[in-house]
């Protein structure tokens, strides 16, 4: 009988819950207006945080230029044409504010070729002063050197040279995965040859501190050391785990030749 009535007050108590919710979302609703885009096809497209919104909103718009482009016009109205006030965020990231009523987003885009000889007009030059003269527009990496540039996750080795053939070093590494990471706070020095002074210290104070990177022996990291590439397999695979990714996937091995070199500690990464 005990049994019983704590089940018919577990229900009940799931039922007021239940229809407490729904009073209140029933109250709270209030009206969404819809966000259309019309952009360019080829050379770009946008990307929004909603495609509906209730007034008062903030709305996040994301340029996805093509590799060449970038946004030359981007007009926000509303139902009446009425032209809205656009904040600029970060490069390639729009913000306005929802009206009570639909909205309209008109973007093109446009070679930079283009805009740079004046043939077109740009919206606004949010590309970053892009530094390096070793790093061409149209390699294969020119993106990403970009992207980890504009974020702070990477600097160049001089002011107007990013090297992209050059090598890791372990202290390198643990720098640009100290960089992407949003709260900072100091740690001890683990490593004997980690200067508080160097400019990786608090990189890899913080990489020992949660386990992402081992040293060699008791108390030497050497930071200079270049990274070889199943040290770095398993500090991003450690890095992953720090952030809570899906870990499970397991790949065979056997077609590599090389496979048998590759250290017990390694493997899983």
């Amino acid at each position: 009988m005990k049994r019983n009535t704590t089940r018919i007050l577990s229900l009940l108590l799931a039922l007021v819950l239940a229809f407490s919710a729904f009073s209140v979302t029933a109250l709270a609703h209030t009206r969404t207006y819809a966000i259309t885009v019309y952009d360019d096809a080829g050379d770009g497209y946008l990307t929004l945080s909603k495609d509906k919104a209730e007034e008062d909103d903030t709305i996040y718009i994301y340029a996805h230029p093509e590799s060449g482009n970038w946004l030359t016009y981007l007009k926000v109205t509303n139902s009446r044409g009425y032209e809205l006030s656009v904040s600029y965020v970060r490069k390639n990231v729009y913000s306005f504010t929802m009206p009570a009523s639909a909205v309209n987003i008109k973007a093109v885009f446009a070679p930079k070729w283009l805009t740079i000889a004046g043939i077109l007009g740009i919206f606004e030059d949010n590309s970053s002063d892009f530094p390096f003269t070793d790093v061409a527009l149209g390699t294969w990496y020119y993106q990403a050197v970009e992207f980890v540039y504009d974020y702070g996750y990477m600097d160049g080795v001089s002011a107007t040279r990013f090297d992209p053939d050059g090598a890791l070093s372990r202290g390198m590494l643990a720098k640009v995965l100290y960089n992407v990471e949003e709260e900072k706070r100091d740690f001890p020095t683990e490593f004997s040859d980690v200067s508080n002074s160097a400019w990786y210290a608090d990189a890899v104070n913080w990489a020992a501190a949660n386990d992402i990177v081992k040293g060699y022996g008791k108390d030497k990291f050497d930071p200079e050391d270049l990274v070889t590439r199943e040290q770095m397999a398993a500090i991003l695979y450690r890095y992953a785990e720090l952030k809570g990714y899906d870990m499970s996937a397991r790949a065979d091995l056997s077609g590599y030749k090389d496979a048998d070199k590759i250290s017990s500690w390694a493997k899983d990464a």
